[in-house]
């Protein structure tokens, strides 16, 4: 995900470069969130656990592709629990930028628009970048 995230974003450097931390912080909320269902937050779960256990598929002493396993099981868990949810409680979760989830939403392949976060309680719909 965050690898696609280069081509797929014809987005500012300021736009991914708080991404990742704005992803993790997802990433946590969204398995700790009671309120999701139990489909979505066990992928995350999953997806943890095969990263924290010393034996993968390919062993991460193996250079660079050592991680392409992990990066793979770590999108295949965001975006399999993205696609359960909803937009409302994504763009709740969300603390990163507008353009941030919105280059979540388009590297992830979500087929429905973006929600753009302008307060904790307000929300909107973002159609090709401009705000409705």
């Amino acid at each position: 995900l965050l690898v696609g995230t280069a081509y797929l974003a014809r987005a500012r450097f300021e736009v991914l470069t708080g991404f990742a931390p704005a992803l993790l912080r997802l990433l946590r909320a969204l398995a700790r969130d009671p309120a999701l269902p139990w489909a979505a937050r066990w992928r995350l779960w999953a997806a943890l656990l095969y990263n924290v256990q010393p034996i993968n598929l390919i062993p991460d002493v193996v250079p660079v592709i050592g991680l392409v396993d992990n990066i793979a099981v770590i999108c295949w868990a965001l975006r399999s629990s993205l696609r359960r949810i909803a937009p409302e409680t994504l763009a709740r979760l969300w603390t990163g930028t507008p353009e941030q989830l919105d280059l979540l939403y388009r590297a992830a392949r979500l087929g429905h628009p973006a929600p753009v976060v302008r307060g904790r309680d307000e929300v909107a719909a973002v159609d090709d970048g401009e705000l409705s």
